[in-house]
C-alpha cells in the first residue's frame, strides 16, 4: 500500500494539474465558511454531546474520540473547518486512488481530478458542514477512513490475484503492499482466488475491521457509505473492468470479503457501546433521526414513506440542485447498467446496479423512515463515481478520434470533460451560496441577541428566571432565499406534483436546505429541554439565569405571553419571572 500511494502521489496528486483545481475548487466552496464565524445548531453542544454522556447514550462513542482528539473546547469554528477541510480533500484524493488502483493505473490526471473535486464539493455536505460540533469535524475524516481502509484491502485483493495468475506475473510483481495486504497468505497459481480465505487474509480482514469500529461509530450514515462504496468497487472491477471473469461467483465471494470488516465493526461498537452503558450506568437514548420505525409500520405509514422519499429524492430535483444532480447522474447511471448488460449478456451490471441504488438509501432501509439530507452522503461517494464514469467515457471518445484521425469526437470529449468541470465549478457555487446565507442568518440572530440582552441588562432584573417563548423568523428576505417562491415554472410544477401525492397545499413554499441556515435561537430554547440557552446567552457575554424547560412546560408560558399580547422582541416582568418573546406565538 505504501508503495501505491507513493506512485499515486508523484504520478496523479502531486501534479500541479490535480492539486490546483484541487485546491480552487475547495476554497470557492468552503473558504467563506472556514474563515467566518458562524453560530449555528449543535455549536454549543460539547458539553452535552461530549462531556455528558449524550453520544454515548445514543451509541456514538465514535463521535466523542473524534472530538476528543482533534478538537479542542466547545466551540472552535477555524480549527474545525480547517482540519475537516484537510479531511474532506484528503478523503477525495483517497477516493481517487482508489478509481486508480481500479482502472489498472492509467495516469490520465483529469480524470482524478474532476472525481475528487466533484466529491468534495457535492452541496448535499452543506447539511451538516455548519455542525460543528456533531457533523464539520467528523464526517470528512469519517470518509477518509473509510477511503483509505477499502485501498489497504483492495491493493491486497490485486496483489493475490496477481500472484494466483502466471498471466499476470508482470503486474503482481509491481503490486503494492503485498506483505501487509490480503496476500499475505501467497496461493499456488491453480488455487481459485475467488471463495478461500485463508488465514493470514482473515487476520488482515479482521485488522480492517478493528480500524473501522470508531468510524462506524461517529454516525448512522457512515457504514452506508462503506457498503455503496463497496458496490462501486464490485461494480467496475466485474462489469467495466473485465469482460469475463474466471468465476461468475466471483463477486460474490469478493463483496463477502469486504462485508468481514464491516460486520466486525458492527460487532465491536455495540460490545463497547453497551459495555461504556453498563460501567457508567446509563441507559439506551436515541438523539435525532436514529430510531427504528419499521417495528411500528402499518400500510399508511409505509405508504407515506414511499410518498417522501419519491419527493425528497426524485421530484425535488425540479428546484433542489445537488438533487437534480443526483437524478440525472442515477438516470445516467441505469441507462450505463442497461448497455452493459446487453452488451455483455448479463444481468450482473443490472443487479450490481440496483443495488448501489438501495445502498444508497440504507439508512431509510434500515429504519423505516424518511432520510434526511443532511444523512444523505452516499449521495456525494455515488455522483463523484458517475462523473468519473463520464470522465472516462469522453476520454475515450478523444482517444478514438486521435487514433481515426476524426475531429469530432476529440472535439465532443473535450467538451465533455469541461462541461463535467463545469459541473463541479456550480455545486461550489451553490455550497457557497447556503454557507453564506447560514453566516447572514447568523449575523441577524447576533444583532438580535446582542440588543435583547442589553436591554435586559440595563433595565431589568436579571436575577429573576428568564422565559424565552415564541419561534425566531430570520425575516421574509431569508425565508425566500431558503425556499422555493414558485414562480419558475420547474416550482409550479414541484407544488402541483408533491400536491397530487401527499395532499400538501400548493401555497406551501418548499424549503430547498433542511438543516443548514436553520435558527440558532429556535433550538438552542427549544432543544434539550433548554439547557443550552444558558451557553447560548453566556456566549454573547451575559451571565443571565435561564432555567432548562422542556416543550410542554413551555407552553402555559406561550399562552400567557399570547395573552399579554406580547409582539416579537417585547420584554414582560412578571413578578417571578420575565417573560421574552422572541417571535411568533402561533
Amino acid at each position: 500500500m505504501h508503495s501505491l500511494i507513493k506512485e499515486y502521489t508523484d504520478k496523479i496528486a502531486g501534479r500541479k494539474a490535480y492539486w490546483i483545481p484541487l485546491l480552487f475548487y475547495t476554497f470557492g466552496a468552503y473558504g467563506f465558511s472556514m474563515l467566518n464565524r458562524t453560530l449555528g445548531a449543535d455549536d454549543l453542544g460539547t458539553p452535552l454531546y461530549v462531556n455528558d454522556t449524550v453520544w454515548l447514550q445514543d451509541l456514538r462513542w465514535g463521535a466523542v474520540l473524534w472530538k476528543k482528539l482533534f478538537s479542542f473546547g466547545s466551540f472552535v469554528p477555524f480549527l474545525d473547518k480547517f482540519l475537516s477541510i484537510c479531511f474532506l480533500m484528503l478523503a477525495g484524493t483517497a477516493f481517487s486512488c482508489l478509481l486508480y488502483l481500479l482502472n489498472g493505473k492509467r495516469e490520465r490526471v483529469l480524470l482524478y481530478t474532476i472525481a475528487s473535486c466533484s466529491f468534495l464539493t457535492f452541496p448535499i455536505i452543506c447539511e451538516i458542514w455548519e455542525f460543528t460540533c456533531g457533523g464539520t469535524l467528523i464526517v470528512p475524516g469519517d470518509f477518509f477512513c473509510i477511503f483509505m481502509i477499502l485501498v489497504w484491502l483492495l491493493c491486497g485483493i490485486t496483489a493475490s490475484e496477481a500472484s494466483s495468475n502466471p498471466q499476470n506475473a508482470a503486474s503482481a510483481a509491481s503490486s503494492p503492499a503485498r506483505p501487509q495486504a490480503l496476500s499475505a497468505g501467497r496461493r499456488h497459481p491453480r488455487q481459485s482466488s475467488s471463495a478461500a480465505i485463508l488465514p493470514q487474509q482473515a487476520a488482515v480482514l479482521l485488522a480492517a475491521g478493528v480500524l473501522m469500529t470508531p468510524v462506524i461509530s461517529s454516525a448512522e450514515s457512515i457504514a452506508p457509505v462503506y457498503v455503496t462504496t463497496v458496490l462501486i468497487i464490485l461494480f467496475y472491477r466485474y462489469c467495466i473492468q473485465r469482460t469475463s471473469p474466471e468465476r461468475k461467483s466471483a463477486w460474490f465471494f469478493e463483496g463477502v470479503r469486504f462485508a468481514i470488516p464491516l460486520v466486525t465493526a458492527f460487532a465491536l461498537r455495540l460490545i463497547i457501546a453497551y459495555s461504556i452503558l453498563a460501567v457508567l450506568g446509563l441507559e439506551r437514548k436515541h438523539t435525532g433521526a436514529t430510531r427504528i420505525e419499521w417495528f411500528g409500520m402499518n400500510a399508511e405509514k409505509f405508504a407515506a414513506l414511499i410518498k417522501g422519499m419519491f419527493i425528497n429524492y426524485g421530484v425535488a430535483s425540479l428546484i433542489n440542485f445537488p438533487i437534480t444532480v443526483f437524478v440525472i447522474c442515477a438516470v445516467l447511471f441505469a441507462l450505463r447498467c442497461i448497455l452493459l448488460t446487453i452488451r455483455r449478456r448479463s444481468a450482473l451490471p443490472v443487479f450490481l446496479g440496483i443495488c448501489i441504488g438501495l445502498s444508497l438509501f440504507l439508512i431509510t432501509l434500515i429504519q423505516g423512515s424518511v432520510m434526511l439530507y443532511r444523512t444523505a452522503i452516499t449521495l456525494m461517494v455515488f455522483c463523484a463515481f458517475v462523473f468519473y464514469l463520464f470522465a472516462e467515457t469522453f476520454y475515450a471518445w478523444i482517444n478514438a478520434g486521435i487514433i481515426n484521425r476524426k475531429t469530432l469526437p476529440v472535439l465532443a470529449g473535450r467538451c465533455g470533460l469541461v462541461f463535467l468541470l463545469f459541473i463541479t465549478w456550480r455545486q461550489a457555487a451553490h455550497l457557497h451560496r447556503f454557507l453564506a446565507l447560514n453566516n447572514l442568518r447568523y449575523d441577524n440572530e447576533t444583532a438580535v441577541m446582542q440588543e435583547i440582552c442589553y436591554t435586559l441588562s440595563t433595565d431589568y432584573d436579571t436575577s429573576k428566571p428568564l422565559i424565552f417563548v415564541g419561534n425566531f423568523s430570520n425575516g421574509d428576505a431569508m425565508y425566500y432565499s431558503t425556499h422555493d417562491s414558485g414562480k419558475t415554472r420547474a416550482g409550479a410544477m414541484y407544488r402541483k406534483i408533491r400536491h397530487k401525492i401527499d395532499g400538501t397545499p400548493v401555497w406551501k413554499s418548499p424549503l430547498l436546505v433542511q438543516s443548514t441556515v436553520s435558527s440558532a435561537i429556535d433550538f438552542y430554547h427549544e432543544e434539550f429541554d433548554g439547557r443550552l440557552m444558558g451557553e447560548y446567552i453566556a456566549y454573547y457575554g451575559y451571565d443571565f439565569n435561564v432555567p432548562a424547560l422542556s416543550r410542554d412546560e413551555h407552553i402555559p408560558y406561550n399562552e400567557e405571553a399570547a395573552g399579554l399580547g406580547m409582539k416579537p422582541f417585547n420584554i414582560a416582568d412578571r413578578g417571578d419571572y420575565i417573560l421574552i418573546c422572541i417571535g411568533s406565538l402561533d
